[in-house]
């Protein structure tokens, strides 16, 4: 099994049993749009390892595409240098939030709903493509990274936690349910499938 099938086949190990699944009162797979609200300028402009590298290769009056964008944090802590913002999202609510965040700081914007990569075609390159914390959504890596680069003129900037987000559940799913949670995927095994 090469690294990009194994990260798949592990990445469904996170699925939920249809019989607890059917138990839940609303989809556990969408996510709350206040938490991805972006009102702190301050906030933004901290100098992570992902906003240096984007910044790097960003010239003023540039444009970022920003690939599960949620609210826009990842994007609105490139503009400044970038004026010019794209926010890909498959939740309309998100979409709302990032067009209402670019608008409250001068940005042009635009925003394209659905999953990436089916809605890759109908979406501008840009300089620069942030994707945070999407990687453990996504089960065909490589396809999902080749449309990122290709919508890339300089550079794609990936940030993801080292470990599955919902890994510091693994004992409530235990406790509650007796339900063992998979330790794999991980950052590295994301690398390793890019590597491949």
């Amino acid at each position: 099994m090469n690294a990009s099938e194994q990260w798949s086949n592990d990445l469904r190990q996170w699925g939920i049993p249809e019989h607890i699944l059917a138990q839940a009162p609303e989809s556990p797979w969408i996510h709350p749009t206040t938490t991805f609200q972006v009102a702190d300028d301050a906030d933004l402009a901290v100098d992570t390892p992902s906003r240096l590298r984007a910044i790097e290769v960003l010239h003023e009056g540039g444009s970022v595409l920003d690939v599960g964008c949620g609210g826009g944090r990842a994007a609105f802590g490139l503009t400044p240098p970038a004026t010019r913002a794209v926010g890909v999202d498959h939740q309309q609510a998100m979409l709302d939030l990032f067009a209402a965040a670019a608008a409250a700081r001068g940005v042009a914007a635009a925003t394209v709903l659905g999953d990436w990569p089916d809605v890759a075609d109908q979406t501008p390159v840009c300089d620069v493509v942030t994707c945070h914390h999407v990687f453990y959504n996504v089960q065909s890596l490589v396809d999902f990274a080749a449309a990122l680069t290709s919508h890339a003129h300089h550079r794609v900037v990936v940030e993801m936690p080292y470990r599955h987000p919902l890994s510091h559940l693994s004992d409530a799913w235990r406790h509650f349910w007796d339900l063992e949670r998979p330790t794999s995927p991980t950052a590295h095994d994301a690398l390793e499938v890019l590597r491949e």
